[in-house]
């Protein structure tokens, strides 16, 4: 998977910092983990809940495709 065009928001670094989770461990949720919600109406851009699990606990990713 491509992550050269990966953008964090203000709230995901903040999450992340908090969480003390990596961006290492958001790219590796969004490559391997489970599609557990998928929006792909109802917005101007298709977007995804991911889950996966990373060192031990639950990762929930949320992201958003612009094109």
């Amino acid at each position: 998977m491509n992550f050269e065009n990966l953008i964090f928001s203000s709230h995901a670094i903040r999450q992340m910092f908090f969480m003390r989770i990596n961006d290492r461990e958001v790219r590796q949720a969004i490559a391997y983990g489970e599609i557990i919600e998928e929006n792909l109406e109802n917005t101007t851009f298709p977007s995804y809940l991911i889950l996966d699990f990373v060192g031990g606990r639950a990762l929930h990713v949320y992201e958003k495709f612009y094109s």
